[in-house]
């Protein structure tokens, strides 16, 4: 099974469960079906004066969640060698072997190639009258 991330209605029942319901951390890890260490995580995230608090733990989260940025693989850099090789028409798994061999440090594949003319560059690449 995956990862998945605990929920806002899961962090109010694992309060729920362990002070009102007054059951263990297993326990309340086996009803949720979580395990122990994701439980005793999740406690350690929403302790607040020695009690659970799952709108802290959501807020603490949330938070982190916001910092997270992805590192961006396709830079000036790289965009500057991968361009004029969209523009001869190259497909972008060519421009990746390409990158492979004559500049390995540079090293990305077609796929994120694609996804960032796709997604980031909004018609920068258009053909005039296309």
């Amino acid at each position: 099974m995956g990862y998945k991330r605990m929920t806002f209605v899961e962090r109010m029942d694992i309060f729920r469960l362990l002070y009102v319901e007054k059951q263990t951390k297993s326990k309340t890890a086996s009803l949720l079906g979580r395990k122990p260490s994701t439980i005793s995580r999740e406690l350690k995230k929403g302790m607040d004066k020695g009690m659970y608090n799952p709108l802290m733990a959501e807020m603490e989260h949330l938070k982190a969640r916001k910092q997270q940025s992805p590192k961006l693989k396709i830079d000036d850099e790289v965009w500057n060698l991968i361009k004029p090789q969209l523009e001869r028409r190259w497909s972008p798994e060519e421009i990746a072997k390409w990158l492979e061999a004559d500049y390995p440090e540079h090293k990305v594949s077609g796929k994120t190639i694609y996804n960032y003319v796709q997604f980031h560059m909004k018609g920068e690449l258009k053909p005039p009258n296309g």
